[in-house]
């Protein structure tokens, strides 16, 4: 009788042994995935302002791109009118020195 009593200690000791290191083991992979989960939280909020400023970015970038296509057509409408005004200036200018070379060569021949 005093032997199974023993026994009958020794196995609950054991067991209260191993489920004391079970328990052990299970808060420290419990950590572990609380602090996985963590990370994914964080590198899915990360993700969001990436997208988010990805997104910003794009749009800044169409901004530019449609300010410079204004602004290039701004400068060839220019560029148009000054060369149509100068090339009327040369064409007046032209016209004048042939009407001067004429009034000279009339002097000149009277």
């Amino acid at each position: 009788m005093l032997f199974a009593f023993w026994g009958l200690m020794i196995f609950c000791g054991l067991s209260f042994l191993v489920n004391c290191y079970l328990f052990h083991r299970n808060q420290k992979i419990f950590q572990q995935n609380k602090n996985i989960l963590s990370n994914l939280q964080r590198i899915s909020a990360d993700m969001g302002h990436l997208v988010t400023s990805s997104t910003m970015m794009g749009q800044k970038i169409l901004s530019l791109e449609s300010n410079m296509v204004a602004v290039f057509n701004q400068l060839e409408r220019r560029l148009k009118t000054h060369s149509v005004s100068s090339a009327s200036h040369l064409s007046s200018s032209a016209k004048a020195q042939t009407k001067a070379e004429a009034s000279v060569l009339q002097l000149l021949s009277e």
